[in-house]
């Protein structure tokens, strides 16, 4: 099958939407499928199924791919957090959008529940799969290092764990390291004087996928702490590299950890998660709960499991 993707914007910076469309544009290659994007050129024909990421910055490729080829191509749609959480209910009227695709893609479990009802027929939950290299790394015994993979915006909070560290008895171990890069020159200049003031945090920049993984095996867990996620690629790696995750009570936190899980903080709460943080550093039994836990948690993030709903999802289209 003919499978075109299409991304709102392509920037020199890697993000969610760039890393999914490239982990699935991979597993579909390999069950035979033809598989470009629409970006570079590749045109969509009738016959042909267009993917779309992010339903409100794509709502003009998505009226364009309908209005030029009808109902001759299959069409889907792939949500991101700042599409159910944010942009969309800021904007209820591209909801119509939305209703011009053949089905939509979530990327959690209770996603759905953001969509007007009318929509919920169309919507198919795909977790976004997991792999984490070999590298010759093992934590610092000498620290308890956490990590924060994302890129300093708005949306992810960023500097809220370097904040939980200032709140930590003068007796603990914890250093944070952050990769990720600065999008706004705001940002650039929180970090560096966080950098400057906090012995804690370490603000390494953005890194490639070695890198990240590498700094990932070298923690004694993640911290999460973004206001919204759709799909938060970050939770299936750390959970498929053996490290508890410690994240924000989003509905994508709670959809792919559990709203049981103790590692879960509310957003913007910076003593709850300093606290978490002293538990998972000092209390034995509260580290194997979340590793124990996240264990159990692993097969949900194995590419054979995604590659199955890729193709259950694709037949049923």
């Amino acid at each position: 099958m003919p499978i075109r993707f299409a991304l709102p914007r392509l920037t020199a910076t890697r993000n969610g939407m760039t890393a999914t469309r490239d982990r699935w544009a991979e597993l579909l290659r390999d069950t035979g499928h033809d598989v470009a994007p629409i970006d570079d050129g590749s045109p969509v024909q009738p016959g042909d199924t267009a993917i779309v990421l992010n339903g409100y910055k794509s709502r003009d490729t998505i009226r364009q791919l309908r209005a030029t080829h009808g109902e001759s191509i299959k069409l889907a749609v792939c949500m991101t957090g700042t599409d159910l959480y944010r942009d969309l209910p800021a904007n209820p009227q591209c909801y119509d959008n939305l209703a011009l695709a053949d089905a939509l893609i979530l990327l959690h479990p209770g996603a759905e529940r953001a969509l007007p009802q009318s929509l919920h027929g169309k919507a198919t939950v795909i977790v976004q799969s997991a792999a984490v290299g070999e590298h010759d790394v093992e934590p610092n015994p000498d620290t308890f290092d956490l990590c924060v993979l994302g890129h300093l915006r708005s949306v992810k909070d960023p500097m809220r764990a370097a904040e939980a560290s200032r709140l930590l008895p003068a007796s603990s171990r914890v250093r944070i390291t952050h990769a990720g890069k600065a999008l706004t020159p705001e940002y650039e200049a929180l970090a560096k004087r966080e950098l400057a003031e906090n012995p804690r945090y370490r603000w390494v920049g953005e890194q490639d996928r070695a890198g990240t993984e590498r700094i990932l095996l070298q923690s004694r867990g993640m911290v999460l702490s973004s206001k919204l996620e759709g799909g938060a690629n970050v939770i299936g790696e750390s959970i498929v590299a053996g490290r508890p995750v410690l994240s924000s009570r989003t509905a994508c936190g709670e959809g792919l950890l559990g709203q049981d899980y103790p590692g879960l903080f509310d957003i913007g709460d910076t003593q709850t998660l300093a606290t978490l943080m002293h538990r998972l550093e000092t209390e034995d039994t509260f580290r194997a709960d979340l590793s124990e836990r996240c264990a159990a948690l692993r097969p949900r993030f194995d590419p054979a499991t995604e590659r199955a709903s890729l193709a259950a999802f694709f037949d049923k289209l």
